[in-house]
């Protein structure tokens, strides 16, 4: 088991994540649980690459392109200004893909972390909750 309190003496942060991880493979850890622990982080960011905005529609399922044609379309004051243009769809796309991406990273590292002190220290799942 890792000594906190020892590790955070000796150099603070990066000094404990080296050795949380050198004593971690020390223990046996085989080279297939990297191919899991990517897979664990990239599940999350996977989530972000079907990304369809809602447009303040409520938590059903985002808005493609011809709904937001119609959507913003039928709106005078957006239509005359031009906000019905794809462009607009592509920011906002663009723009709440971007927060899904930061997001589902977070959720993503969570998880990877939670496995890591699982895989570490031999607990189950309800154990590290």
């Amino acid at each position: 088991m890792i000594d906190f309190r020892a590790t955070r003496k000796v150099g603070g942060t990066r000094k404990w994540a080296r050795t949380f991880i050198r004593r971690f493979y020390e223990r046996g850890a085989p080279l297939d649980t990297d191919a899991k622990y990517a897979a664990i982080l990239l599940e999350s960011l996977r989530v972000s690459s079907d990304y369809l905005p809602k447009f303040g529609l409520g938590r059903r399922r985002g808005v493609s392109l011809d709904e937001f044609n119609a959507l913003y379309g039928a709106d005078p004051l957006y239509s005359w200004i031009g906000f019905d243009a794809p462009a607009i769809y592509a920011a906002h796309r663009a723009a709440g893909g971007m927060t899904s991406l930061y997001r589902q990273l977070g959720i993503g590292c969570e998880r990877l972390f939670r496995t890591l002190i699982q895989d570490a220290f031999g607990l189950t799942e309800s154990q590290s909750t």
